[in-house]
């Protein structure tokens, strides 16, 4: 499946410096941000679910995923395909998180290096989506109607209850899908698909921004 779950993901400022695949952090961080990213227990499903990466608070906002023929974890057949991420929002301001980040998918052969500038910086990524606003944002999810901070007060949980398509056992948790697709083709020396994908999740303004939960990336094929 192609697929890439928290722990895989390379995510600036994560606090674990252990992590096998975190990246070099691309700015200095300062005194005050003692707290970042972290991989934690799946907030639904502790014992059971995988975990995810939890957002505390940063202004550097830069998540990537890579899906490599080398590792296995990219699409074996040629053709379209949609990236959907699966994720929540956990704040009230929720728009610090969303407004204004990009959202992208690149493609890169087997022998370009997915971290250079030719790929992440130069090349028109095959999908590129910024909202405007929440309600933007939201459209592209399955629960566009529904508010995806977790409810903070019992009448605002009896009103999410009456909101169309809200799961209480989801605890706020959506998908979404990125408008357009990303195309692969036949491989000319056979065995399926030719190409990778890089897909970004990054926002470098100086607000900050907290409360978001990452489970996972996948790439899916379009209907």
């Amino acid at each position: 499946m192609a697929i890439v779950y928290a722990q895989e993901l390379h995510i600036a400022h994560l606090d674990d410096g252990s992590h096998p695949t975190a990246p070099r952090a691309p700015i200095k961080i300062s005194a005050f941000e003692k707290s970042h990213w972290k991989i934690v227990p799946h907030p639904v499903q502790p014992h059971l679910g995988p975990k995810v990466a939890e957002l505390t608070s940063v202004w550097w906002l830069d998540v990537a995923a890579i899906f490599s023929q080398a590792t296995s974890n990219a699409p074996t057949k040629a053709g379209r395909y949609k990236v959907e991420w699966r994720m929540n929002l956990n704040v009230a301001e929720t728009d610090n998180v969303v407004v204004g980040t990009e959202f992208r998918a690149i493609t890169f052969r087997k022998d370009e290096d997915p971290n250079s500038p030719v790929v992440t910086e130069d090349r028109e990524p095959a999908i590129w989506f910024k909202p405007q606003s929440l309600q933007e944002f939201m459209s592209h999810t399955d629960h566009p109607n529904s508010v995806p901070a977790l409810p903070k007060s019992l009448q605002q949980a009896q009103a999410l209850e009456l909101k169309p398509g809200y799961d209480a056992n989801n605890q706020g948790f959506f998908t979404l899908t990125l408008p357009g697709e990303v195309i692969l083709q036949e491989d000319p020396d056979g065995g399926g698909a030719e190409g990778n994908v890089l897909v970004q999740m990054r926002n470098h303004d100086k607000t900050v921004k907290m409360g978001m939960h990452i489970e996972y990336v996948k790439l899916v094929p379009a209907e």
